[in-house]
């Protein structure tokens, strides 16, 4: 479904403003109803793209890490308060 058929309000077509908002709002959903499974979430360059996904996506996520579940259920909590959901799975 197109962001005007669900009433969004995008400007005029072929705007550079409304070229963006549709690019924010693909971006947005492109995740919308699938299972990310973002490894090594648990520290570093995982936890930053965990961090990065959890504000502006939908969709669910699988924060997965080795040898500490402490730090991989830290993460799944903080993405759950972003209300996303997220399972931990230590490898």
């Amino acid at each position: 479904m197109t962001a005007a058929a669900r009433g969004v309000y995008l400007g005029e077509a072929g705007s550079e403003n409304s070229l963006g908002m549709e690019a924010e709002l693909a971006e947005a959903n492109a995740l919308a109803g699938k299972v990310a499974i973002i490894s090594g979430s648990g520290k570093n360059i995982g936890k930053a793209i965990a961090g990065g996904a959890r504000p502006r996506r939908r969709g669910e996520f699988v924060v997965n890490g080795r040898g500490d579940r402490a730090i991989i259920d830290e993460t799944a909590k903080e993405i759950r308060a972003a209300r996303r959901r997220a399972m931990p799975y230590l490898a």
